[in-house]
């Protein structure tokens, strides 16, 4: 009777040691992501700048006004970094050289073309050509701020760069 008692035992110590490494190892792989709080996403910044009437397709990048002077790419148009973004309420700044490859043909810009503005989280924005001006360099208040969502475009004009050929657009739905 010992023999059976002694197995028995052993034999439910056994089964009680595989049970208790059974839930330790379950627990140990358990989704713990249930737990983490995940940061809130980057928010959305235009990562691209089409005009397809005037086959215009270009990167944006952020740039930002340092020690007075207004940083610009070589590569695309840049994004004025604290304006708003596209199609947010405010006015939002983009702007680029004058050459062929990037906004040297915004002058040819004519009613019903559209400007699409794409984000990092692939959302396309859509606007609608509104106005077109030049402007002196001194005239800066095309960088003002607006109650509504407003999309400034400018680029240099005239001989020596003396003016800004601006033009402005607002979101398709409005």
């Amino acid at each position: 009777m010992k023999f059976k008692f002694l197995i028995v035992s052993l034999l439910l110590i056994t089964v009680a040691s595989f049970y208790e490494v059974f839930v330790i190892y379950s627990n140990s792989h358990k989704d713990l992501s249930q737990n983490y709080v995940q940061a809130p996403p980057d928010p959305p910044t235009p990562v691209r700048f089409i005009i397809k009437n005037l086959d215009i397709d270009l990167p944006i990048f952020e740039t930002e006004i340092v020690d007075g002077v207004w940083e610009d790419s070589e590569n695309g148009v840049s994004y004025l970094q604290g304006s708003p973004l596209p199609g947010d309420v405010g006015n939002s700044i983009m702007y680029g050289h004058n050459w062929a490859n990037i906004l040297g043909g915004l002058k040819n810009i004519k009613s019903g073309d559209q400007i699409e503005i794409v984000l990092s989280n692939g959302e396309v924005r859509i606007f609608n050509f509104r106005d077109m001006f030049d402007v002196t360099v001194d005239q800066t208040h095309i960088l003002s701020e607006s109650d509504y969502p407003k999309l400034t475009i400018y680029t240099c004009d005239s001989f020596l760069d003396a003016k800004r050929l601006v033009v402005t657009a607002t979101p398709f739905n409005q």
